[in-house]
Parts: structure tokens; sequence; C-alpha cells
């Protein structure tokens, strides 16, 4: 978008939504003192917008500055705010606050499938298992999604119930247009996970939780299979430490 962003800027450089979106830009492409620039300016222009405070604040914490990017956040009473202010405290390892701030969130707008399902993962974090159950179920009724049944699949194991959490993981892959468990990617598959970095991110991770699944199941051939398929698009370390442990676990 660079040619026309700039075009932007040049006809317009006082603009808070044109300032909001090259920061957005600068921000994704990792020039993050050049977004703060921007987005503190279009926040100046316009602090009553939550989008562009949002924005700001991610900016803030990604340049080093986390605690002021939270008393940004903490100032307003937004749901997209509150949010972004569980986002920030899960990335700083504060599971309670997370909680609290994604419980405030969705007591705002409890409509909102996003701040539910985020709200759904800090309640499994915190083993409230019966509100996560109560939350996922509700998203897998009005809008069932990848991540929507990878969660699934993730509360499931941890209540024991591995025959749902596998279903759960294969309904997922199912929804991102992958092949099943047992069949390899074909080469349009892999065309597809190479184009698209957070497609392929998504399917790595349920793919990575369906190996750990079957390794604690002892369904070996069916983690063998999987784990292969994996390091083929994805060999992250984690996919990596996931071969070592189907070495240790079949092989003397």
């Amino acid at each position: 978008p660079w040619p026309s962003l700039e075009r932007a800027l040049e006809l317009s450089p006082e603009d808070r939504w044109i300032l909001n979106l090259a920061g957005q830009v600068r921000l994704e492409s990792g020039r993050i003192d050049e977004a703060l620039v921007m987005l503190a300016r279009a926040h100046e222009l316009a602090p009553e917008e939550a989008d562009i405070v949002v924005n700001y604040a991610e900016a803030l914490f990604r340049g080093g500055s986390p605690e002021r990017a939270i008393a940004l956040l903490e100032q307003r009473d937004e749901p997209l705010a509150h949010n972004s202010l569980g986002n920030l405290y899960s990335e700083l390892g504060r599971p309670e606050e997370a909680l609290a701030a994604y419980e405030r969130a969705h007591e705002i707008d409890p409509d909102d499938t996003i701040i539910a399902e985020n709200l759904a993962t800090a309640c499994i974090e915190a083993d409230l298992v019966n509100r996560a159950e109560e939350l996922l179920g509700r998203l897998v009724e009005r809008s069932p999604s990848p991540s929507v049944f990878n969660r699934v699949g993730n509360l499931a194991r941890i209540e024991g119930d591995l025959v749902r959490a596998e279903a759960a993981y294969r309904e997922a892959l199912g929804l991102l247009s992958l092949p099943d468990v047992d069949r390899p990617l074909s080469e349009e598959d892999r065309s597809r996970l190479s184009a698209d970095p957070r497609l392929n991110e998504t399917a790595a991770e349920i793919e990575a939780n369906l190996v750990e699944l079957y390794l604690q199941w002892f369904r070996h051939d069916n983690a063998r299979r999987l784990v292969e398929r994996l390091l083929s698009h994805a060999p992250s370390k984690r996919a990596k430490r996931l071969e070592e442990r189907f070495r240790l676990a079949t092989e003397t």
C-alpha cells in the first residue's frame, strides 16, 4: 500500500484516519518508531476515537512502553479498549488482570465473538472450565470457526475427553479446507499455506495440538503422519520438539 498511502499523506497530512492507517501499516512492517509518531499525532487529533487509542497503545507496547500503553487503555470504557487491555496483560503474563479486562469487554458487548473467544481462552488458562464451556458452546452455535474449535479441543483435553478433543481439532482443520489427519497436504494446499502466513500459523497450531493429543493417547501412527505434515509446511521449534517427543516415545 505504500505509494497510495504516501500520496494520501501528501494530500492530507493532518487527517486522523490516514495517520492511523499509516501508523498501522508501519507497525505491521516493524517500523515501530515511525508508527509511534503517526499514531501519536492521530491520537492527538482525535483522542475520543477508540480505534486510534487501541492502535496507539499497541505501538507504545511494542515500542517498549507497556505501562504507558496500559494507562492509556485503562482510561477508556469501550469493549475494544478492554479487549486490547486483556491482550496486553496476556502478553505480559498477568492472567488475572487479562481475565478481568476480557470480562468487562464481554459485559459491555456480549455479542462480539472475538471478545467472547478471548474470554474463553482466558477462562481455560484460569481453569474456569464451566465458564469456558458456556462461552465456547455459544460460539460454536453462533460463529463456528477454526480458532473456536481449536479452543474446544484444548478444553476437552483438559477435561480428559480425548475423543471430543480429536473431533474438535479435525473440525477446525476441515473449516480451513485442509485434508484430514490421515492424508498428506497436496501441492495446492502447500501453495495456499505458503501464500498466507496467518493461515499457515493457524493450521500449524491446530496440527501441533493434534500431535500432542495423539502422543497423549498413544496413537503413534497418527502422530507420525501429522508431525511429518506439520514439519513440511511449518518447521517451527514447537514442531521439532514434537518430532523429538515422538521419537522418544517410539524409538530405541
